[in-house]
């Protein structure tokens, strides 16, 4: 465990009006696994998923919404960290220029961030000032095309967008088209070139990527068809198909979201319908993937979860029965204990920790 003067703030986003609290914040105890509220954010419509920079001095949230100050789209707002207290100040807004954003990533530098429109199936760049704020517009990039499942891949939906961990490229998801498409970045003129991609089976519905520690594999979770493909990187080999639920379920899931543990030996998956966690763990020279166990969540459709910078609690965001769920990760097996009573917070979506220093 770390000093006990280090702090550890847990951020939640949510789905709320902006007479509400949308971002939440609370102090992580350490050595107990308890929540204690520290504060409450209003002002921002659906803050449905944060990201916070590197350096822990900024945190961005997305805008969920269809619309943004009369025109098409969402927004994505910048806010100020206080290093002391971790509580939010916050700087501005932009527009997304496309409906429903519902995920945003920054370089490890913070000079540029982008944004996935799940709806519109775009996703939208931005530079990063100086102080934090973000700039106008740099770039849009729009999918064309469709899938096969008529009800959920009748258009493009980019659900994620993130950069690969040597930031050579910055890969986008595509729900509706069952892609992972590669774009080159140069940073100097803010301009995209789409340079590779991964087409896994048709219907799958991939939703979020997650690379292993080396950087040689990475895990793309198929929400449609609650699987992760495991493919070598960087040649997108596609080496493994593995479900995330268990042989003898029956029923409607839907996967949701992918972290792996802080010591990368085991991989984590959220099912929404079986309502559980998905523990693999994983095979350091083939970055193949066993299932270890189905981990009840102790409530409805979860959605996002995060693991301490300890490696020592996994918190889960339980969406549909507005529960915040707590559990001690077994350092041997990586399987699920759920401890001490679950925190009420409506319609809860996203969660990130960081570590300060009191």
């Amino acid at each position: 465990m770390d000093e006990i003067e280090d702090r550890y703030l847990v951020y939640i986003g949510t789905y709320a009006s902006e007479e509400n609290q949308g971002i939440y914040i609370y102090n992580l105890d350490i050595t107990s696994g308890k929540l204690e509220k520290i504060a409450g954010v209003k002002g921002i419509e659906n803050p449905s998923y944060l990201a916070i920079d590197k350096q822990l001095r900024y945190l961005y949230a997305v805008s969920e919404t269809e619309s943004f100050q009369g025109k098409n789209g969402g927004s994505v707002s910048a806010f100020i960290i206080d290093a002391k207290t971790g509580e939010l100040k916050f700087l501005n807004s932009k527009p997304t220029k496309g409906k429903a954003p519902c995920y945003l990533c920054m370089d490890n530098s913070n000079e540029h961030i982008f944004v996935a429109n799940y709806t519109e199936g775009t996703f939208t760049g931005y530079p990063i000032n100086l102080d934090g704020s973000i700039g106008d517009i740099s770039n849009i990039i729009t999918h064309e095309g469709f899938g096969p499942n008529k009800e959920r891949q009748e258009k493009p939906h980019v659900h994620y967008v993130a950069f690969t961990p040597e930031e050579k490229y910055l890969c986008s998801v595509d729900l509706g088209l069952d892609s992972v498409d590669f774009y080159s970045l140069n940073k100097e003129k803010s301009t995209l070139t789409e340079a590779m991609s991964i087409k896994v089976k048709p219907g799958s519905g991939p939703r979020h990527i997650e690379f292993s520690p080396n950087g040689k594999y990475a895990y793309v979770i198929n929400e449609l068809s609650s699987d992760i493909v495991v493919v070598k990187y960087p040649s997108l080999q596609i080496v493994q198909t593995i479900s995330t639920l268990p042989e003898e379920f029956v029923g409607e899931n839907i996967s949701a979201a992918i972290h792996m543990s802080t010591n990368g030996d085991f991989l984590y998956a959220s099912n929404r319908g079986h309502n559980s966690i998905a523990v693999f763990r994983i095979d350091r020279g083939s970055g193949m993937l066993e299932l270890v166990a189905n981990c009840n969540t102790k409530g409805k459709n979860p959605r996002d979860f995060a693991i301490d910078p300890t490696g020592h609690y996994l918190i889960l965001a339980n969406q549909d029965s507005d529960t915040i769920t707590t559990f001690e990760i077994n350092q041997q097996t990586g399987e699920l204990k759920c401890i001490g009573e679950s925190v009420n917070i409506k319609a809860p979506v996203c969660i990130k920790i960081i570590k300060i220093k009191a």
